[in-house]
């Protein structure tokens, strides 16, 4: 196989891995949109208003950016969020979370054996 010929493979097997990704993102967003509409927003959407304090947590980094921008949005419309940075201030917070305040926690997963201890421990304190 000559260079050229070569170069040409290459090309058409990242236009092959490019394409096959934009329609696995395509995909995944419209599973999103449908989960979305599904879904009863409301009872989440009441938490938040009557909020006094709200709390939110991304688990890992990809969980993090979708945090931000979470508390970005909410910002748009007059309501304000702080952002948890790690699991030790996770753990500090619910120690200290009252009744009246929401805690997010937002994980791709729904694992991760700190967060899923914590978790635990607020729905106690309910």
């Amino acid at each position: 196989m000559n260079s050229n010929s070569f170069l040409k493979q290459e090309v058409n097997e990242l236009k092959a891995n490019k394409n096959k990704s934009w329609h696995l993102l395509q995909s995944d967003i419209e599973k999103t949109i449908n989960l979305t509409d599904e879904a009863n927003l409301l009872p989440i959407s009441r938490l938040i208003a009557e909020a006094k304090t709200i709390f939110v947590f991304g688990t890992d980094w990809g969980e993090r950016n979708t945090a931000e921008l979470f508390v970005r949005n909410f910002i748009a419309v007059g309501i304000y969020m702080t952002i948890i940075p790690s699991v030790t201030e996770l753990r500090w917070v619910s120690q200290k979370v009252q009744k009246e305040d929401l805690i997010i926690i937002i994980s791709y997963s729904g694992e991760g054996k700190d967060v899923t201890e914590i978790s635990q421990l607020l729905k106690l304190k309910k």
